[in-house]
């Protein structure tokens, strides 16, 4: 039995609060890549060391991001109510004809 905060959706396995683990090793995936090639150029073209390194920052700033806003939880009631009005359009369709 998985535990209870573990489950298998339609499209995967889906952990903390029903989230998909894909958007977030995405972001560290692609990080890691972009920071192991940033790292090969630094090791292969020393002169560029300083242009570089803000680079680094840069991308760990994206990752950061990137996992906060997998892991932030969102209110149940901010996705559960229709913000437009359903009966508006109907009223005005009505009024029209």
């Amino acid at each position: 039995m998985p535990p209870a905060d573990v489950t298998r959706g339609p499209r995967g396995l889906q952990i903390f609060r029903g989230r998909r683990l894909g958007p977030l090793f995405s972001a560290w995936v692609g990080g890691a890549i972009v920071g192991g090639l940033l790292f090969w150029l630094d090791m292969t073209q020393p002169a560029f060391h300083d242009v570089l390194l803000p680079l680094y920052g840069v991308i760990a700033v994206m990752v950061a991001i990137a996992t906060w806003r997998w892991v932030r939880a969102r209110r149940g009631d901010r996705r559960a109510a229709e913000r437009r009005k359903h009966g508006r359009r109907e009223t005005d369709m009505h009024e029209i004809l």
